[in-house]
Order: C-alpha cells, then sequence, then structure tokens
C-alpha cells in the first residue's frame, strides 16, 4: 500500500503500525481515545471509522514536508535542517550538584527545566522517568523533585506525547517537552493542526479533523 497524504487510524494501522515503523512517540495515543499506549508499544485498539483524523496526521512516520510544516509554524522553513533553530552550540553542565550528578552529561536539561519551572515560564514539562530494571514511563514533571526522577538518559521508546491531552485538560499551557526527534516531529504536526483549526488549546481526544 502507498503512503498517502490523509487517513484515520485503519490507515495508520497500516502504514505505520503494522510495517514496524512506529517510532512510539505517544502522539497518536495523545488525541485519540480508541489509540493506547502501553509501556514501549502503541496500538489502535478499535477502528473510529473515521477517514480522516488527526492521529494519522500527527504522526512523524506518515508522509512530512518538513519545509511546509516549518513554515505552517515557524513562518519560515529552517537554516538547519540537520539541528533546527539555534544560535549556538556548547558544552555545559549544571552548576548544582544535586543536578548535575544526576544527570547522564551534566544535568543541562535538568537544570535548565528546573530554571523555567522556578521562573514560572513553564507549567510544566512532559518527560520520561525510571531507572534500574523498571520501564521508564513517561510523566508531566510539575515540581523541581519531578525533574529530579527524571534525569538521566532513557534509552528505551517512551511515549511520552501520550501525557500531551492529560496536560492541557490539567490546565497546563506552558508546557516544555523533553523528547526524541520524532516526538518534537509529532509536536510541531500538532501545533500545525492548533493553527489550523484556530484554536490556542492543543487539541484533544475526540477534537477530530
Amino acid at each position: 500500500m502507498a503512503y498517502q497524504e490523509r487517513g484515520g487510524a485503519l490507515e495508520l494501522k497500516a502504514l505505520v503500525q503494522d510495517r514496524g515503523l512506529c517510532t512510539g512517540c505517544g502522539a497518536c495515543a495523545a488525541l485519540c481515545p480508541y489509540i493506547y499506549a502501553v509501556l514501549e508499544k502503541v496500538a489502535v485498539i478499535y477502528p473510529c471509522g473515521l477517514g480522516e483524523g488527526s492521529c494519522y496526521r500527527v504522526c512523524p512516520r506518515t508522509p512530512t514536508d518538513l519545509a511546509e510544516l516549518d513554515g505552517a509554524v515557524f513562518g519560515k522553513e529552517r537554516a538547519d535542517h540537520v539541528l533546527g533553530e539555534h544560535s549556538g552550540i556548547y558544552f555545559s553542565r549544571a552548576k548544582d550538584g544535586g543536578v548535575g550528578g544526576r544527570g547522564q552529561y551534566g544535568g543541562t536539561v535538568t537544570a535548565l527545566l528546573s530554571f523555567l519551572l522556578a521562573r514560572g515560564k513553564i507549567d510544566a514539562a512532559l518527560a520520561v522517568r525510571g531507572s534500574g530494571a523498571a520501564l521508564p514511563e513517561p510523566v508531566v514533571a510539575s515540581t523541581k523533585e519531578d525533574l529530579l526522577a527524571c534525569a538521566g538518559s532513557k534509552y528505551s521508546a517512551s511515549p511520552g506525547l501520550s501525557l500531551l491531552s492529560r496536560a492541557v485538560r490539567e490546565g497546563r499551557r506552558n508546557l516544555a517537552v523533553v523528547g526524541r526527534p520524532c516526538q518534537v516531529t509529532a509536536l510541531r504536526k500538532i501545533q500545525r493542526l492548533a493553527k489550523e483549526q484556530s484554536s490556542p488549546r492543543l487539541p484533544l481526544p475526540g477534537g477530530g479533523v
């Protein structure tokens, strides 16, 4: 079956999940009550019957015109197609030993999120918690303690975006997202979808397109 520009849950299952192309980002599960994310797996559990759906449009594995996506979200195409927009590249380490010692590579991400949270720049962060033999799990981190529990790299396809709608329903409007490249692509697609719907709110389950 050839790839197509638009589709619903059945097309998403046939073209992405059944072919082993799903990255487990969790974006579709955040938008559709018929798609569930459990541990590292995401699956369509019931056909909703829609010929076109948000689940298909936000998937990072469905056809994606990155130049068009950049234009829709940022108003211009990215200058660097590998790294995206950035002002510089730096080596860094958190000055707070309690943060730096918990992180994989100096705790920079944890320190930045803690800084933003303490100053009210963000309401919470979508991140991944877990250590040792336990499988990582996505969480909505709203305190420094929550962030510290998420410190360190997780070598797992945790569906972090599956909690996006829940975070929005809880009133989180300024969210930071710690994610893999596929999750960032999915998040940009969600932002584009929200703009098309002329809504400042991110799409919620059942909203459709």
